[in-house]
């Protein structure tokens, strides 16, 4: 058995072994740290095998360049929901050529989504050090006892990469009852998703003093939910409403991208991105024809028991390392020795 050492801010109660590894777990402070801390731990981090972060990009980044510098530090950085931005700006492009070296350092990522192709392109990722691990839903089981009801509105919520400009287009003229949870203006700058809110139509509930429990009351009472996001994004928008509004039994609208291309086959109506007349053609269908909607609420049903009731994402990463591992170390020789990084042996 393959003996790991891993530190982490992934956090799950009890033993993280595997059938194939026995892992011995070192706390990575959750929600951050400040530039003392992080050195600190860098070099705690070199008695580790790995270190997996999840949502801290920027100092797996900062490690990775550090490692080219001090050659000593033999561990291995695994990134989990890699979070990486279009370029745009002189700015931003800047950004994107210090965000390219650091990546490089970065032995796996960890995402969950499929569709990665064009996130490979614009960072030059490589597609072997990446892996799937399904999305799961805090307090999921909860939500699939929660009662639920129509109210006989089109919900749509979230603030993270939104296309609210294309949403409301589609709804303009369709006379149906609308809320909408987005949040205020600094919240949908911070997340991309900002817009003239003059382009809201008369008659639709905006909702700017964003709550999450108001959020789940208003999907589990929706007739129909509407996840509307961008199309010029890398990265999955959306993921935890459609999967909430699943485990609701609700028909879900949504748009392509990398958060649906490759995870939803049937679940959802999927809409391409931009496509304001597709879009409103869905809504008024799905609104008005009961079979129609059902048969769409009852497969997202089943995809989001399928998905959420699995192994949570600490199980599923530390079985994805543990496969790593004893690969690298099968395929490892007194001849081949370890390489630094960005000289690593390709991944299997």
């Amino acid at each position: 058995m393959t003996s790991l050492r891993i530190m982490s801010n992934l956090y799950g109660p009890g033993d993280w072994s595997t059938a194939a590894c026995r892992i011995t777990r070192v706390d990575f402070p959750k929600g951050g740290a400040g530039w003392v801390d992080r050195l600190r731990y860098f070099f705690r981090s070199s008695r580790c095998d790995y270190l997996i972060l999840e949502h801290e990009l920027s100092t797996l980044m900062l490690y990775g360049v550090l490692q080219w510098v001090l050659p000593f530090h033999r561990c291995r950085l695994v990134s989990v929901d890699t979070k990486l931005a279009p370029p745009r700006g002189f700015k931003a492009r800047i950004a994107w050529r210090l965000k390219i070296i650091g990546l490089r350092g970065i032995h796996l990522h960890v995402l969950h989504f499929r569709d990665t192709g064009e996130l490979c392109r614009v960072y030059r990722l490589q597609p072997e050090r990446i892996r799937y691990v399904p999305f799961r839903v805090a307090q999921f089981e909860e939500h699939l006892t929660r009662e639920t009801r129509d109210d006989g509105y089109v919900f749509a919520g979230g603030h993270s990469r939104r296309d609210y400009p294309t949403f409301f287009e589609a709804i303009r003229g369709l006379d149906l009852p609308v809320r909408v949870m987005a949040g205020d203006e600094k919240l949908l700058r911070d997340h991309n998703s900002l817009f003239d809110p003059d382009g809201i139509p008369p008659g639709v509930e905006f909702i700017t003093d964003y709550d999450p429990g108001r959020f789940s009351e208003l999907l589990l009472a929706a007739r129909l939910v509407v996840v509307p996001t961008r199309g010029d994004i890398l990265v999955p928008a959306g993921l935890a409403v459609y999967l909430e509004a699943m485990a609701y039994r609700k028909c879900v609208v949504a748009t392509s991208g990398p958060g649906v291309n490759g995870l939803l086959d049937g679940q959802a109506l999927v809409i391409p991105p931009g496509d304001a007349v597709a879009l409103r053609e869905a809504i008024g269908r799905a609104y008005h024809d009961e079979a129609y909607r059902e048969a769409f609420a009852e497969r997202g049903l089943r995809y989001a028991i399928e998905i959420g009731t699995g192994k949570k994402i600490y199980q599923s990463v530390a079985e994805v390392v543990c496969a790593l591992a004893v690969g690298e170390h099968g395929s490892e020789s007194d001849t081949e020795p370890r390489s630094r990084p960005g000289g690593q042996p390709p991944l299997r």
